[in-house]
């Protein structure tokens, strides 16, 4: 009985973490968002200075780019759902 009971605590803390997670989400979604509009806004800015290249190298150069900005956001993104999870302070996710 103790085996099983332990199994539903596991079980348990793993649900609650999960759905600890998921409080987090605008968070997450409001980080994407402001990394995207940055991201795009420098595009914009200078994708003039980038005519002279083809429209494939151009397209090139703008995935390397946003893969850039995801490289960027993934340690802070996985930081989040850690605190998150851990049912850490919610003042450290704002």
């Amino acid at each position: 009985m103790e085996k099983v009971k332990a199994i539903i605590d596991e079980e348990t803390a793993q649900f609650m973490a999960y759905l600890r997670t998921h409080e987090a989400l605008p968070l997450i979604k409001q980080l994407r968002s402001k990394f995207e509009s940055v991201y795009l806004g420098e595009w914009e800015k200078y994708s003039a200075r980038l005519e002279h290249l083809s429209r494939e190298d151009q397209d090139y150069v703008k995935k390397m780019l946003r893969s850039v900005v995801r490289k960027l956001t993934h340690d802070p993104i996985l930081r989040i759902k850690h605190y998150a999870a851990n049912g850490q302070e919610k003042d450290k996710l704002e």
